[in-house]
C-alpha cells in the first residue's frame, strides 16, 4: 500500500472528509517518524518502508531468493529469483530496482527504505507468473539506474509485490521478501 500525494485525493479541491482523512494520515505518519532521525535518501524511493515480512494472506505461495549472501558495492550483479509456488497465476510490474520486478530495500535503523531506481521512460510492464514458474531478475549494482541513488554498504533484502490479476496495474497488495544480504 502506498501513500498518494494530497492532490491525488482531492485536498484543496473541495476534498471534504477525504481531505481531512488525508491530513490526519499525514499527521500520524509524521508523528511516527518524529521519534527517529532516519535520513531521507537521495533520489526516487518508495516513500514508505515495507512491512517486516511477506503478507500472511498470501499463504506464502510466492517466494523470493537471491544468489548470494554478500555482494561488493558497485560491481556485483544480484540474481533475484521469484517463484510462484501457488496453484494460481500471479502478476507483478517491473520498473523497480534496476527496472526489474524486485525492489531492493536497505535497512536504516529499524526500518527498510526502497531503492526504486529505474530510468526507463515507459509504463511498467506486467509480468505474469504461472503456477510453478520462476522469474529471474538481474540487478546490476553498477547500472546507470543507480547513479542518482547508489547502492552503498549495508544490509539489504529483495521485495516483490504481486497481485492475483493482471489489472489494476500498479497495485501489488501482497509481498514476498528474500532473506537479508550484505553489500560491502
Amino acid at each position: 500500500m502506498g501513500v498518494r500525494a494530497a492532490s491525488d485525493r482531492g485536498v484543496g479541491n473541495g476534498g471534504g472528509r477525504s481531505g481531512l482523512a488525508v491530513a490526519v494520515l499525514f499527521t500520524v505518519l509524521a508523528g511516527c517518524s518524529a521519534g527517529g532521525s532516519v535520513p531521507e535518501p537521495v533520489g526516487s524511493v518508495t516513500g514508505m518502508a515495507s512491512p517486516a515480512g511477506p503478507d500472511p494472506s498470501s499463504g506464502g505461495s510466492v517466494s523470493v531468493s537471491v544468489d548470494a549472501g554478500h555482494y561488493p558495492a558497485g560491481r556485483a550483479v544480484i540474481v533475484v529469483s521469484v517463484r510462484n509456488g501457488g496453484p494460481v497465476p500471479v502478476f507483478t510490474d517491473d520498473q523497480k530496482s534496476d527496472c526489474t520486478v524486485a525492489l531492493l530495500e536497505r535497512r536504516i535503523g529499524q526500518g527498510w527504505v526502497g531503492l526504486r531506481a529505474c530510468g526507463a521512460e515507459r509504463a511498467p510492464a506486467v509480468v505474469h507468473l504461472e503456477p510453478g514458474a520462476v522469474h529471474v531478475a538481474r540487478i546490476d549494482l553498477g547500472s546507470e539506474n543507480f547513479r542518482p541513488q547508489p547502492v552503498t554498504p549495508g544490509t539489504y533484502r529483495g521485495v516483490v509485490g504481486y497481485r492475483p490479476a493482471a489489472e489494476p496495474s500498479g497495485e501489488e497488495p501482497q509481498l514476498a521478501v528474500s532473506a537479508t544480504f550484505v553489500v560491502t
